[in-house]
């Protein structure tokens, strides 16, 4: 069998064919050659440009850090790359380009800064020279209204050789970031945030509001000691309660404005190096806690170790020893108040109090508190009610805004010192803040009592600038006043009945003074006057005192030694017998007060009229009664009393409770 083989079926490529396709392919990787050039070179004109408004934005913020824009600004120091902005008031034009380089691509930096001021006549902001104090500024235009227009260029030569510009513009506020809230109060206008609603505090025993003014009230929760540790090692480590600033609402409800979360710790700091660098106190800056600056500088103490037999402390004596040092350094002090910041370090090893606040989300230790104003309160002991009645209550708020007022509103200066013991006392007269002067109380009987401390801040002068700049745009009454400049005073009330100490403890009187471990704001332990059941007739005393700073608060015993002790007493009469009084035996006389019923007005018919308690009491409210009635009800006739249906009616009135 043969085959025959056919060449003709096996045919290839011819060379033609191979050189066109070659020529297609190479000019198909030309393109992508190019394509992948120019993506290169974009994307680094891309990373050119986002590096230089990266930069440019850097200037604006610069900017932003400034601490205070004080009596410096017709001071401005020559302005350097190296050294701008120190102060808001001297921000000025670059005198020569700053250069830098990043990713291999030199930029070079410049600015210029324009400043404007409000113009009155014309009702527009108007510029003005940088550097200009607002005491010379033109006439016309208004203090503390202005704000600076910066342009920040930043130049670069591209891949190609050609000179790039981006240029970013921005203004900046006359107020610090510190204080970009303005105000407190001026919060809840016009600005989108949260709501945040919280059961009014004015609902919560103990808590005594203060009207600031324009609606709002400042407030302060009763503080809660926390204690750790077991039997001979209890310790309480750590003190906390809010301040609140708020508007009230309906249903019980409050929106709040500000709240500053506030610990006072007590700590056991060694005397040996610590932390490479150390944190300057929070301090009040006009319209809220400054973060505090870092500074570089080896912290002289640290925390002591602690072990398993020792007391336990706060997790913030770390931040509390590190940083509550103020000598060899500028600027806001932990106790600008004293002149010596001492501590008793025996071994090695002292005892420190520190008062830490929580800011931007992180507690920092604060300039301490200062009690400035230390005094028990009538209650209500109707039963257990162991809250300031409301008279007492209102009185506290008025003494607490007249002592203000005389303190911040109607003085230029000296707002860090506190009122006269004159201004003091005349302020307590005017309110009643010492009345009752004496308590009435039975054998066998218990009284509670009510201890507050006034805690005003020291201010820097940030926050003194505010004040002066809020009283310079604000009306002059006083009512508008005090609403303008308030919001700016760091101060709160706080109910220390839980946390003071009591005395005496006698057999015949005695004033409550148990462990405050057991402290609960429906059941205190601390405060109650009680008298045994044969106590003799006669005058005695109840004491209560606090130390003038953090010890106090953080229940710190004994106080720092650089701390005083403030102290406030009540008179009380051990009358006789009759449980709680007045009531028994013969010591009076003693005054009936009647409230509630319209005297000497005309609504519908008459009015009643000479209203009289019987048995040896007077005429007129309120009633001196004679000590024959002691130890027996009265009665009350009320004559002619308001009746839309019998004008003229007579109503006699028993009075069941001897007290």
């Amino acid at each position: 069998m043969s085959s025959i083989f056919n060449f003709r079926t096996r045919r290839g490529f011819s060379l033609i064919e191979v050189l066109v396709a070659v020529v297609i392919l190479s000019v198909g990787l030309l393109a992508l050659a190019a394509l992948q050039i120019n993506i290169v070179r974009s994307s680094a004109d891309a990373k050119s440009r986002s590096t230089a408004l990266s930069l440019a934005q850097e200037k604006l913020e610069q900017a932003r850090e400034f601490r205070s824009r004080g009596s410096d600004q017709t001071n401005c120091p020559a302005t350097t790359a190296a050294t701008w902005p120190e102060r808001y008031s001297c921000v000025g034009p670059s005198a020569s380009p700053e250069t830098m380089t990043v990713g291999g691509t030199t930029f070079s930096r410049t600015w210029t800064v324009g400043r404007y001021v409000f113009d009155e006549d014309a009702g527009s902001f108007a510029s003005t020279a940088v550097g200009t104090a607002d005491t010379a500024l033109a006439t016309g235009l208004r203090a503390g209204t202005e704000f600076k227009r910066i342009d920040v260029t930043v130049g670069w030569t591209d891949a190609e050789g050609d000179n790039r510009l981006v240029t970013v513009t921005d203004s900046v506020s006359a107020s610090s970031p510190s204080e970009s809230s303005r105000a407190r109060a001026f919060q809840r206008a016009g600005v989108r945030k949260p709501e945040v609603l919280i059961y009014d505090p004015s609902g919560t025993p103990g808590v005594i509001p203060i009207a600031i003014g324009d609606g709002t009230d400042t407030a302060a929760t009763n503080p809660r000691p926390t204690v750790a540790g077991r039997n001979t090692n209890e310790r309480s480590t750590e003190t906390s309660f809010d301040v609140l600033t708020y508007a009230g609402l309906n249903n019980n409800r409050a929106q709040v404005q500000s709240r500053v979360e506030t610990k006072v710790v007590g700590c056991t700091c060694v005397n040996s190096p610590g932390s490479s660098y150390v944190y300057r106190p929070t301090y009040w800056s006009g319209n809220r806690y400054a973060a505090p600056e870092k500074i570089t500088s080896t912290s002289p103490s640290q925390h002591k170790a602690i072990g398993n037999n020792d007391a336990p402390e706060s997790q913030y004596c770390d931040i509390c020893c590190r940083d509550h040092h103020d000598a060899g350094f500028n600027g806001p002090k932990f106790s600008p108040r004293r002149a010596l910041h001492a501590h008793a370090i025996s071994g090695g090893e002292y005892p420190e109090v520190c008062r830490v606040i929580r800011v931007d989300g992180i507690f920092r230790v604060a300039a301490d508190a200062y009690n400035d104003y230390f005094n028990l309160l009538k209650t209500s002991n109707d039963g257990d009610d162991f809250t300031p009645d409301s008279s007492a209550a209102s009185n506290y708020e008025n003494f607490t805004l007249g002592y203000l007022g005389q303190r911040y509103l109607t003085s230029s200066s000296g707002y860090n010192s506190n009122l006269s013991s004159s201004a003091i006392s005349a302020l307590e007269t005017s309110h009643s803040i010492n009345d009752p002067s004496t308590i009435q109380i039975g054998q066998d009987a218990a009284k509670w009592m009510h201890a507050r401390g006034l805690y005003p801040d020291f201010l820097e002068q940030d926050a003194i600038d505010v004040i002066n700049e809020a009283k310079s745009n604000c009306d002059t009454s006083s009512s508008t006043l005090a609403a303008c400049v308030l919001v700016h005073v760091p101060f709160t009330s706080i109910n220390l009945t839980e946390i003071a100490n009591w005395g005496p403890d006698t057999t015949r009187f005695k004033v409550s003074n148990a462990n405050f471990k057991l402290s609960d704001p429906n059941n205190p332990v601390r405060g109650q006057a009680t008298t045994s059941s044969t106590a003799a007739t006669g005058d005695v005393t109840a004491v209560a005192s606090i130390t003038d700073s953090n010890s106090g608060l953080a229940l710190w015993d004994p106080p720092l030694i650089y701390e005083s002790v403030l102290g406030d007493n009540q008179a009380f009469h051990i009358n006789g017998s009759g449980g709680g009084g007045p009531s028994g035996g013969t010591n009076g006389p003693f005054l009936i007060s009647v409230t509630g019923y319209p005297f000497g007005t005309t609504t519908v018919g008459p009015t009643f009229s000479s209203p009289q308690i019987t048995g040896g009491c007077g005429s007129t409210n309120p009633f001196l009664c004679a000590q024959s009635v002691l130890g027996g009800a009265v009665q009350l006739t009320m004559q002619q009393y308001n009746e839309t249906r019998h004008p003229s009616v007579t109503r006699t009135l028993s009075c069941t409770k001897s007290n």
